[in-house]
């Protein structure tokens, strides 16, 4: 099965205007994954590339996330933040935690992978193909001192 008939398999009709929102949705995600692995620029560009694949799409989302908040693996991620966030109240280091919480915007990609758990495989294959041109750049740095602008002592 392919990337367009798995998100034309959509539970509900997203078409408008020509445009295939659950497609788009699928495709943004897909790149917005695979740029996570390369580096944090690209991983910010990729999150906001799959976020705007996701906004045409809120209004027909909106019962998925309403039934994601309800479920008890995300109250329990809720209140785990929760109390993450409180416990800066009494830290002895209050801006280094509020810096290492940063890094729980990972959370964020929830809702926006949520609607796509059935195309879970299109999503883990992106994933890996990310992965993969980090291998190779990581392999071209050390054999061929690629880039070649940078010199290596």
């Amino acid at each position: 099965m392919t990337v367009a008939d798995a998100a034309s398999r959509s539970d509900a009709p997203t078409q408008s205007q020509g445009i295939d929102w659950a497609r788009l949705h699928l495709w943004g995600a897909m790149l917005g994954i695979g740029l996570q692995p390369i580096s944090t620029a690209t991983g910010n560009i990729g999150f906001g590339i799959a976020v705007a694949a996701t906004a045409p799409r809120a209004m027909t989302l909106l019962p998925e996330w309403r039934a994601m908040l309800r479920s008890g693996w995300m109250l329990c991620l809720i209140a785990w933040l929760a109390f993450s966030w409180m416990s800066l109240l009494w830290s002895p280091d209050v801006r280094f935690g509020a810096e290492q919480f940063r890094a729980t915007r990972v959370v964020l990609w929830i809702p926006v992978l949520w609607p796509l758990r059935t195309h879970w495989m299109h999503l883990v294959s992106a994933i890996l193909i990310g992965t993969t041109i980090m291998a190779v750049i990581q392999a071209l740095q050390l054999t061929v001192r690629w880039p070649l602008s940078r010199r290596f002592g």
